[in-house]
């Protein structure tokens, strides 16, 4: 008995080789160009931008493979996997970089972000600093944790991995349980992304708050040397406008979860998800965006020494050794 041939570059909606071409050139220089950076300057949302533009890379070679009249990788079934895979893996790095972006620049500029006290655990008493102020001396927020944002985007990537693959795996029998299974799991994926999209969103737009003394005045931010690395300066405005373009493919991912004939458009598929993505890696391309592992070092090594002075400040005062972060 002859099994059915499956065409599964039809079934994605991949149909155009002249798109999938233009992307896989713009990305292959753009990769080259993230490697230079993360050699140069260290920091590690340059190499989580290596790997998403090597994933590009490899997920629109696919799609133009794919997309080829004729060619036997539309009817690949493990083409096609290595494709989803690739598209959902690869979106990991962009949004934990964009995350980790907002936090190493609130430490390089010693600005901490201002969130919402509710959600702000202490858990531990207060010191006292150098000039008689008590600060919180450990606090933790869930909006500004990197290992509790990095498990959910893991799981979140993982889950929809696994319901792609199944998809895939289902085509022959769209109404199978198997099926069913692999919509569900690629709903509970969709969602959770976009709303750590709308957390990153949110961290970018707590990023402008400026802290505030106790007299009501703003705290200056800590010199700088780049205008993009200033909190005042536009680098604020491109972390809310990357923010913004991660929010607007998620939303469309989401808004068709249930339209998949929509959903693999390619007429609405570049310009909603595969454009907003290359926008976000062009704008991390830009010098002074990133801060360097040598200025945060910088930032850390100040703090100690403030540390260290506070303390010694205290031995003579009081005679007393306070705790310190």
């Amino acid at each position: 008995m002859s099994s059915t041939t499956i065409n599964y570059a039809e079934l994605a909606g991949i149909n155009s080789v002249g798109a999938a071409a233009v992307f896989l050139a713009v990305y292959l220089p753009l990769t080259g160009w993230f490697v230079f950076q993360s050699v140069k300057r260290l920091a590690a949302v340059y190499i989580l931008m290596v790997l998403f533009c090597l994933m590009r890379t490899g997920a629109f070679l696919i799609r133009a493979l794919m997309a080829k009249p004729g060619s036997t990788a539309s009817t690949n079934m493990t083409a096609s996997i290595v494709d989803q895979i690739l598209f959902n893996a690869g979106f990991f790095a962009l949004l934990y970089g964009a995350f980790g972006t907002v936090l190493d620049r609130c430490v390089a500029k010693s600005l901490p972000l201002i969130l919402p006290a509710i959600l702000t655990i202490t858990y531990s008493s207060s010191h006292i600093m150098a000039g008689g102020k008590r600060y919180p001396r450990t606090t933790l927020n869930p909006l500004a944790n990197r290992i509790v944002f990095h498990i959910l985007l893991s799981g979140a990537i993982i889950v929809g991995v696994v319901g792609s693959v199944r998809n895939i795996r289902s085509a022959n029998d769209p109404d199978s349980d198997q099926a069913a299974l692999a919509k569900k799991l690629r709903k509970i994926s969709t969602l959770i992304l976009f709303l750590l999209a709308a957390l990153q969103l949110t961290q970018s737009i707590l990023f402008f708050r400026q802290p505030r003394r106790g007299d009501g005045t703003t705290l200056a931010p800590a010199a700088t040397s780049s205008t993009l690395a200033d909190p005042r300066g536009p680098g604020r405005v491109l972390l809310i406008i990357i923010s913004k373009l991660l929010i607007v493919r998620q939303l469309f991912l989401l808004a068709t979860i249930d339209h998949t004939s929509k959903a693999n458009q390619e007429s609405l598929w570049y310009p909603l998800v595969a454009v907003p993505e290359l926008l976000v890696a062009l704008m991390f391309a830009l010098p002074g965006l990133v801060p360097v592992r040598k200025e945060l070092k910088a930032v850390e090594r100040e703090r100690r020494e403030a540390n260290a002075e506070s303390e010694e400040n205290y031995k003579m005062g009081m005679g007393v050794r306070p705790r310190y972060v």
